[in-house]
């Protein structure tokens, strides 16, 4: 299992609503709590997860909720936490208590979830209401939580989520990007063609467009540039354009060029050639006038963040 990154989920503290130790609990009556959904399903990939609980009538105090998490199904979710010094497990959260003050009536618990990149099939659990301070429970105690497992996806949506980008410079550094690669809704032109688009390239809001394509009788995937293309505004005048190398003259090129990496489902990594170089160009909208290089970059490889 790869745990990259896990420990930076601990550098922060999930918000929760908070409410003072001095303050009293609600006294109004007819005031309940309860879970906001009956179920919830997520994607493995997705990161964070907010659990609604809501809170119905007029609190005239704040109301704390304590609530627990319990493993269900066939493949029941277990904490991310240290056993015997290896980490493992599918979701972090920081508290199992909500203090809500008056005059809210809704917050939520916050569950980051784990991708552990292996195909377990998908998890459930549920979240309830064990007991609270200021309310009476309502009737609907608990919400069903079903995780989907992103590695029993077809590549299309198994490829989409959050990676780094990982490259050389012009001067040979190492050197990333956090980037998240997005698809098509299916039943779509785009889905059909497997179009994606690649956005966060130079640490910035830029779009480029990728296309997946699959090659069943060798089980190979790829994802692949059609170059160049313009992914962001430089100036008023000037785009930065992602442009190609041509393998055979060593020379860039402004003409039609297809870089194209390996996707591998086991070690969630897409590989590109290490001759096939990107260039950041700054340059006009027809490519007639340019400023000159941004950035280079090759070695490149995206790896799962």
């Amino acid at each position: 299992m790869k745990y990259t990154k896990i420990f930076a989920l601990f550098l922060g503290a999930l918000s929760l609503t908070a409410c003072s130790d001095k303050e009293e609990f609600n006294t109004a009556s007819g005031v309940t709590v309860e879970m906001g959904q009956s179920e919830i399903t997520a994607v493995e990939t997705q990161d964070m997860l907010n659990i609604p609980v809501i809170v119905k009538g007029d609190a005239n105090g704040p109301i704390t909720v304590r609530l627990k998490i319990e493993a269900t199904g066939d493949v029941p979710v277990k904490p991310f936490e240290d056993i015997d010094g290896n980490w493992s497990g599918n979701y972090i959260v920081t508290s199992e208590t909500l203090n809500i003050p008056a005059g809210e009536n809704q917050v939520s618990m916050e569950v980051r979830l784990v991708d552990d990149f292996d195909k377990t099939g998908d998890w459930t659990f549920n979240v309830s209401i064990v007991s609270c301070d200021g309310a009476t429970v309502g009737s609907q105690s608990t919400t069903v939580v079903t995780v989907l497992d992103n590695e029993a996806f077809p590549p299309y949506d198994l490829i989409q989520g959050k990676w780094k980008f990982n490259f050389k410079n012009g001067k040979g550094a190492a050197a990333s990007y956090n980037v998240t690669v997005s698809g098509y809704p299916e039943g779509t032109t785009e889905y059909a063609k497997g179009y994606l688009e690649l956005a966060g390239l130079l640490n910035n809001p830029t779009v480029l467009s990728l296309y997946l394509t699959e090659d069943e009788a060798n089980d190979k995937v790829y994802v692949s540039m059609v170059l160049p293309e313009p992914i962001i505004w430089y100036d008023d005048t000037n785009y930065v354009w992602v442009i190609g190398k041509d393998n055979a003259s060593g020379k860039w090129t402004l003409s039609k060029k297809i870089v194209t990496g390996e996707f591998d489902r086991d070690k969630q990594t897409i590989t590109f050639a290490p001759e096939d170089m990107i260039g950041f160009y700054v340059a006009t909208p027809d490519l007639s006038s340019a400023m000159g290089f941004y950035e280079t970059a090759s070695d490149i490889t995206f790896t799962r963040k």
